[in-house]
């Protein structure tokens, strides 16, 4: 989502909102896993309007980062098992290769 985007689902001024802030709340609206794909924009708008809204997104971070790092965990993991699936064919392809 785009800086200019947000401020206008959160009605504010794109100057009142700094570089610094609207990178949290671009780093916690693309990764917390309770913001909706579908309607996340709009969540993470609202949550920013409430009373301490900013306060609130900087404290959901913590989870966000959490969540980064086990799908980082699971993509690895899932490349580990598909070079591990591609090897076991291979060794496959090899035995059936001398059983001819």
């Amino acid at each position: 989502m785009m800086k200019h985007e947000f401020c206008e689902r959160a009605k504010i001024n794109e100057a009142d909102l700094n570089d610094e802030d609207y990178d949290v709340i671009e780093f916690v609206y693309a990764r917390h896993p309770i913001i909706d794909c579908h309607k996340g924009k709009q969540q993470i708008a609202d949550i920013y309007n409430l009373p301490g809204g900013m306060r609130i997104i900087r404290d959901m971070v913590a989870t966000a980062t959490k969540a980064e790092e086990i799908s980082n965990r699971m993509v690895s993991l899932t490349n580990q098992i598909n070079e591990l699936r591609h090897q076991l064919e291979e060794a496959q392809r090899e035995y059936s290769d001398l059983k001819k």
